[in-house]
Parts: C-alpha cells; sequence; structure tokens
C-alpha cells in the first residue's frame, strides 16, 4: 500500500469507531491552505478514546514505541510509518476538538482537522516546548497566517502566544507579513 492509502485506511478505522481525533500535523496544515510535505500521521486525540485507538492501530500493524503523559508514537513497517499522537486531556485541546471541522480531500478520507489558530496554537507550544524546532515551525506559523488573512482570529492566536509570554513575537511576524 501507499502512503495515501495506509492514510486512508487509518483514518476509515478512527471515523468507524468514532474516536474523537482531528488532524494537526502537515496534513492539517493542507486544509487550511498551505501545502508543505509531511511523511507521518499527526493526530490530536480525546483522552478517553485512547485505548480504543490503541486497539485499532495494532489491529493495523502498529506498534506502540514511544508513551508519555501528553504523546504516543506508533510506528509500522508499511508506507505510512509513523502516527503520532498529542493527547488531548485538558480544556484548550478539548476545545480544539470541538472547533475542528470535517473536511473531504480528494485523496483523502473524510476527517476532522484543526483550525488554522489552533494548528498555530500548537505550534507555539511546540516551539517553546522544543526550541531546535522553531525554525520550520515559525516559517509554518508565518505561512498560516499569511494563507488565512481574511477571517482568522488574530485575538485567539495572541492568546497562545501570551501562554508562553511570546506575544512580541508575533507582534514582529505580523509587521514582517503586513510589510511583506
Amino acid at each position: 500500500m501507499d502512503f495515501l492509502s495506509e492514510i486512508n485506511r487509518v483514518l476509515l478505522g478512527l471515523n468507524n469507531h468514532q474516536i474523537r481525533y482531528s488532524l494537526i500535523g502537515g496534513l492539517a496544515m493542507a486544509n487550511v491552505g498551505y501545502m508543505r510535505a509531511t511523511n507521518d500521521l499527526d493526530l490530536l486525540v480525546h483522552v478517553d478514546d485512547l485505548a480504543s485507538l490503541e486497539t485499532i492501530l495494532i489491529k493495523s500493524g502498529f506498534k506502540e514505541v514511544f508513551t508519555s503523559s501528553n504523546v504516543i508514537t506508533f510506528f509500522s513497517d508499511t508506507a505510512l510509518g509513523r502516527i503520532d499522537v498529542l493527547i488531548a486531556q485538558r480544556a484548550h485541546a478539548f476545545a480544539m476538538l470541538e472547533r475542528s471541522i470535517s473536511h473531504t480531500q480528494s485523496t483523502i478520507t473524510s476527517c476532522k482537522a484543526l483550525i488554522a489558530e489552533d494548528i498555530i496554537g500548537l505550534k507555539v507550544q511546540a516551539t517553546s516546548n522544543d526550541p531546535s524546532r522553531r525554525g520550520q515551525d515559525m516559517a509554518d506559523i508565518e505561512q498560516l497566517l499569511r494563507q488565512n488573512q481574511q477571517g482568522i482570529d488574530l485575538a485567539g492566536i495572541r492568546e497562545y502566544f501570551k501562554i508562553f509570554n511570546r506575544e512580541n513575537e508575533l507582534d514582529e511576524l505580523l509587521e514582517r507579513i503586513k510589510n511583506a
């Protein structure tokens, strides 16, 4: 099976078992107008659905290779290879799942994906927790802001930056976009 077939097989399993999930990585970014190459599947999954998710993925040939209180990584020898699962277990993450929007692309099974503001929020968190991600994730944030200037909730995005005391970075980014 190829990469897209594997993604579709996994998403179909999640949909059929009513797992509360949302795409959060490169595939989610494509849903809001920014195409970036990706070679894995990144998901936000409700904490109460983890046991069902694990059962589905293990039956599909994936092995759990890393577990922490916030993240689970699965791996398979198939074309898809890796699935990273961020565990939704706090109010912000639950709200992200609620705001997720259903998407149907020509190549991917109908699925839920985060809205641009929440993708940005997760990227702000990721770069705060792991500064080595800063280059790519900040470039992604800039592109998401450029692609979604109409109707984007800047106040909501500002809240994410504020949580990590990084509002100055957002101001600099918005100024760069304005002057481009």
